[in-house]
């Protein structure tokens, strides 16, 4: 079976790592028309279905590439590989675009790392996969300006980002660090639509496993200071996450990040709601925006900048 549908004028792109996030971008970008997605690569060989079609996942890494001769490669193998990935893909095809799961690094060793290839030519073709930030309950209140401005300034931020994987934390450990590695930066990510996020401010476990986190965080500087406490945690049921502001008019926003919804409460009363129809996934219209913009202009995607400091804070965290 072909590889590609072969759409004419857009932009090749290859999938590196064939797990869930791998899958989820590779299923987002063969619906998306401004993509042609020719491949996918991965340790072993597997399918990924997507839409009609299954992709069989190659192996043979530089082969691939050069075979396949991406635009973009996408980059989402577990954390404590993407910069192997991203040298190989370098070395390999150093003309193409590299887009980084979040998060980027999990380590300091990781981060200075990164930060030598950000001083290199290479540093105008990476991009960062910051998700959560395009979920469209956040982008509902991040292009809501007169709301945010009726309610002031932002006195205070509560985040719980939490998932089921406490029946194999070694395994999860693995894979992805840590609940607050993991879940984290996403929350640091939503938090930096509304605020300039600073450094950690105190950590502490809840829990004896420490796979319940809690972390508080500054937010702007100067007269404009406030705090934001994020949980993380992989002691629930359920996936479920959700980021409370609170306004210096008393005005509250919950958005349920789970819900995909969006509810704005002043003096008792529901002022503005935000909703969907329920027929995407949360995560596919999460992927779908981000790949709305890398396809009008990535330069409005997360920069360098403000991907290195959230990064620091994450990582002074840890």
């Amino acid at each position: 079976m072909a590889v590609s549908r072969a759409k004419s004028g857009v932009m090749r792109v290859v999938v590196v790592g064939a797990g869930t996030i791998g899958s989820t971008h590779a299923e987002v970008l063969d619906a998306h028309d401004q993509f042609d997605l020719v491949g996918a690569i991965d340790r072993e060989h597997r399918d990924v279905v997507v839409g009609s079609r299954r992709l069989r996942t190659r192996t043979d890494f530089s082969r691939a590439l050069a075979d396949l001769s991406p635009d973009m490669v996408v980059i989402a193998t577990p954390t404590g590989t993407h910069l192997d990935v991203v040298g190989q893909v370098l070395a390999a095809h150093p003309a193409c675009r590299l887009l980084v799961e979040k998060p980027a690094v999990a380590s300091w060793a990781e981060l200075d790392r990164l930060v030598d290839v950000m001083r290199g030519e290479a540093a105008e073709r990476l991009l960062f996969a910051h998700h959560t930030a395009y979920a469209p309950e956040v982008l509902w209140l991040a292009r809501a300006k007169e709301l945010q401005q009726s309610g002031g300034r932002l006195r205070s931020a509560f985040c719980v980002f939490q998932d089921p994987y406490a029946n194999d934390v070694p395994g999860y450990r693995q894979r992805l660090g840590s609940s607050w590695v993991d879940s984290g930066i996403n929350a640091l990510s939503v938090l930096e639509r509304f605020a300039t996020v600073g450094p950690p401010l105190g950590r502490r476990h809840l829990d004896v496993e420490g796979i319940v986190e809690e972390v508080r965080v500054q937010l702007g500087g100067g007269d404009e200071t406030a705090r934001a406490t994020i949980v993380t945690s992989w002691e629930a049921s359920a996936s479920a996450k959700s980021t409370r502001l609170v306004y210096e008019s008393g005005m509250q926003v919950l958005l349920d990040h789970t819900g995909v919804t969006g509810l704005a409460e002043q003096d008792g009363r529901i002022t503005h709601r935000f909703g969907t129809d329920g027929s995407r996934v949360r995560r596919i219209q999460h992927y779908r925006n981000l790949y709305d913009v890398v396809a009008n202009g990535p330069d409005a995607l997360t920069s360098w900048e403000t991907t290195h400091r959230l990064l620091r804070t994450l990582l002074h965290a840890t």
